[in-house]
Order: structure tokens, then C-alpha cells, then sequence
């Protein structure tokens, strides 16, 4: 049972810490940042920042003794206004910062103060990753550039009519350029969520799950798809290769890695037009065509129900009133002609 209170307080205590930390951190960018912030909220949590302080330290003092029990509850009664205190300057600073992310403020503050000598590279720990990564490629890309196995005849072979170091050197050019591209997007998108403080270190595997799949995009576009339809010169001989096509397939594989989207969605048409010519597509859009259609017949036969409904509804309200029979004799001629055309009757005489 001790344990168990203990482990309690312990919850406690670390969300108050968690949640002055925020605070503090969120301040400290409010005013660093020239924000409108109520002297009297910046007041309370300085207030709140030196009760903490002082209550550590009579807590060391205090942690040889059980105590008193009284003491005990007036400490967590205290513990208690606390948090709620917290709960909502913290509530009040995310609405002065926003979009800005508390999650997000915070971690910038720490990583400033732990970025150490590769800190100029970003200012959170996946921007440095990604970008010595970036640096890792173009230097690939560079290295494998100036061999004398990749040139513009050995990088149009591809993987059916090279082999050995040759394709291999080749694969890993495409492969430098497909990870840069990855590597570009990647900063690109991860630069706009730093600028505006809203990043979320949760989605940093996301990042690194589409590096990986622009790597594969990269190669799957640049060595499955033929360059042959690229106009060359008729006279040269079959090993050959114009300048146009030297470019193409490092250029997919940029492309590829940068977007491994479009990948996706050029490889899930492919499997959807394969699939319609198996399963023999027209007949599925003529049945989708006849519900759609059956569909909308069935909405408007409801519509024109609740219409004659209202309609005789109000005609009986009439009849209950003492209107005028003849009147009443128009408005129900005209209500059995809006329902049957008058080319029925005329042909039944």
C-alpha cells in the first residue's frame, strides 16, 4: 500500500514538472519573440517556478522524517492547486503561441542546449540525422560519378545487359541519387513544420519510412521503366546512347526518391487496369451505372410521396373547416394532375 502511494505521487509530481517545464519554456519564446503576454500570467508562473524550487528544497530537508499526516494533506491539497494553477497558464500560453506546439517549443529549447558541436546542422536531432545523411549521398553520388565504370552508355544498359562491378556501380549511382532526392523532401517538408514550431517528434519514423520507400522508388523508376521511346540517333550503333538518355534514368530516380507517391500511384494503376481486363470492367460499370441509377429513382419516388402526403394533409385540414366544395374540387384536380398527365386521361376518353 506505501509502495502504491508512493508511485502516486511520483505520477504527480512528474506531470507538474512536465507541465512547468512547458510553461517555462513557452514564456521564455513568448517574450524572446516580442508576444503579448499578460504581466499577470508571467507573474504567477514565476510565483509557481520559486514555490517549486523552495518546496525541493524543504523536501530534502524534510525526507528523513515520516512527518506529520496533517502536514501530509495540507502539502498535497497544495500539490493539487498547483497543478490546476499550471494547467491553465499552460492552457492560456499554447493559445498565445499558436500554432505553435508546447511539445515542440520545449524540445527546441532542449536541443539548443544539447546540440553540441553538430548543432549548426538543425535544431532538432532528426535535421541533423537527415541532413549528414543528405551530405552522405551527394558524396556518393559525386564519388560514383567520376568512376569510369558509370558513364553514358554503361547507366542506359541497365540490370538485363550489364553485370557484375559494372551494374553494380551503376545501381548505387541511381541509388545516391534516388536517396537525395528522398533526403530533399524530406528537409523540405520536415524546414516548414521547424519554422512554424509545430513539429512533433511522434512522426520522425514517418520521415525515415518514406527515405526508405523513395530509395525503392527510385530504383523501381529509373531501371523498370524503358528510356527506348527517347529519340537518339538512327545512325549510331544498338550500345549507344544520347545525352537525353545518359540523364534519363538518374533523373527518375531523383524523381522517385523525392516522390515515392507517385510511384505508388503509377504502379496501383498499372494493377488497376490489369485487374479490369481480367475481371472484364464494363460489365462492373454498367451494373454501378444501373444502381446508380435505380438509386436515384428510389429518391425521387420518396421525395414525390412526402409531397402528396403535405398535400393531402392540408386538403383534409380544409375539409374540417367548411371550405367551399368547389374550391376545394379544383385543388384536388390539380393535385391528380400534377400525378398522372393529362395525355392518360384523354386517351382513356
Amino acid at each position: 500500500m506505501k509502495d502504491r502511494q508512493g508511485s502516486d505521487h511520483l505520477n504527480g509530481a512528474s506531470l507538474h514538472n512536465h507541465l512547468l517545464r512547458e510553461c517555462i519554456a513557452m514564456a521564455r519564446y513568448a517574450l524572446a519573440s516580442g508576444m503579448k503576454v499578460p504581466p499577470g500570467l508571467m507573474q504567477d508562473l514565476e510565483d509557481l517556478s520559486t514555490h517549486q524550487v523552495n518546496g525541493n528544497h524543504r523536501g530534502a530537508s524534510n525526507s528523513e522524517g515520516p512527518g506529520d499526516p496533517a502536514d501530509q494533506a495540507t502539502t498535497h491539497n497544495g500539490h493539487n492547486d498547483t497543478v490546476r494553477k499550471l494547467a491553465q497558464i499552460h492552457t492560456r500560453l499554447a493559445e498565445i503561441l499558436a500554432p505553435a506546439s508546447p511539445r515542440t517549443v520545449l524540445l527546441m529549447e532542449n536541443e539548443s542546449r544539447s546540440g553540441g558541436m553538430w548543432g549548426f546542422l538543425g535544431p532538432v536531432g532528426l535535421i541533423r540525422r537527415m541532413m549528414a545523411l543528405a551530405i552522405l549521398f551527394l558524396a556518393a553520388l559525386i564519388g560514383f560519378s567520376v568512376s569510369p565504370l558509370v558513364n553514358a552508355t554503361t547507366i542506359t544498359q541497365g540490370i538485363f545487359q550489364s553485370e557484375g562491378i559494372v551494374l553494380l556501380f551503376n545501381l548505387l549511382f541511381l541509388l545516391a541519387a534516388a536517396g537525395l532526392g528522398a533526403c530533399f523532401a524530406g528537409l523540405f517538408q520536415a524546414n516548414r513544420f521547424i519554422a512554424n514550431n509545430t513539429f512533433d517528434p511522434k512522426y520522425e519514423s514517418s520521415y525515415w519510412i518514406r527515405l526508405v520507400l523513395g530509395l525503392m522508388a527510385g530504383i523501381i523508376l529509373s531501371e523498370l521503366i524503358p528510356l527506348d521511346f527517347i529519340a537518339g540517333d538512327e545512325t549510331r550503333g544498338p550500345g549507344s546512347a544520347t545525352h537525353l538518355q545518359a540523364l534519363g534514368k538518374p533523373m527518375l530516380a531523383l524523381l522517385g526518391g523525392f516522390s515515392a507517391a507517385a510511384v505508388y500511384r503509377i504502379i496501383s494503376r498499372i494493377v488497376d487496369a490489369l485487374e479490369s481486363l481480367v475481371r472484364g470492367d464494363t460489365k462492373d460499370q454498367v451494373a454501378a451505372q444501373v444502381q446508380a441509377t435505380r438509386a436515384q429513382f428510389e429518391s425521387q419516388l420518396t421525395q414525390n410521396r412526402l409531397a402528396l402526403a403535405a398535400n393531402l394533409s392540408r386538403l383534409q385540414q380544409r375539409f374540417g373547416t367548411g371550405a367551399d366544395p368547389q374550391e376545394l374540387k379544383q385543388e384536388l384536380d390539380k393535385m391528380v394532375s400534377s400525378l398522372v398527365p393529362a395525355d392518360t386521361f384523354n386517351d382513356q376518353q
